[in-house]
Order: structure tokens, then C-alpha cells, then sequence
């Protein structure tokens, strides 16, 4: 058996509201780790809107990921 270790989506966005449509999409999509950056303005709100729009634990960590588990 193989096995693969974790997708981390590292991701840059401009509005929040692109962070939490990405997460969920990500989710369906299997991958269930998401890193987003403090590079633009958004960054921190779009973090604040996953963890209050999109269900499943939220957990932070030193660079702001968010482990999604579906």
C-alpha cells in the first residue's frame, strides 16, 4: 500500500470571502489542509471567515494554517 503524505494548499488572497469559497471547495475536493498567507490586507479577515463559515475543526498554527478534516 502507498501512501502520500498531506496536500497543503498555501494560499495568497485579495478579498475573504475567496478564502472560504476556496476551503469548501478544497473539502469536496479531499484536501483538507489550507495555509493562508498575511501577504495583502485580506488575509487575516479571510482566516477569521473560514473558522466561522466553514464546518469541521480549525486548527492554527504558527503560520495561520487551518487543518480542515471532512
Amino acid at each position: 500500500m502507498c501512501t502520500h503524505p498531506p496536500i497543503i494548499v498555501v494560499a495568497t488572497v485579495d478579498n475573504p470571502t475567496d478564502g472560504v469559497s476556496l476551503a469548501r471547495a478544497l473539502q469536496v475536493a479531499g484536501i483538507h489542509f489550507l495555509e493562508i498567507t498575511l501577504r495583502t490586507n485580506a488575509g487575516l479577515e479571510a482566516i477569521h471567515q473560514i473558522r466561522r463559515e466553514v464546518s469541521g475543526p480549525v486548527h492554527g498554527g504558527r503560520h495561520f494554517a487551518l487543518a480542515r478534516r471532512g
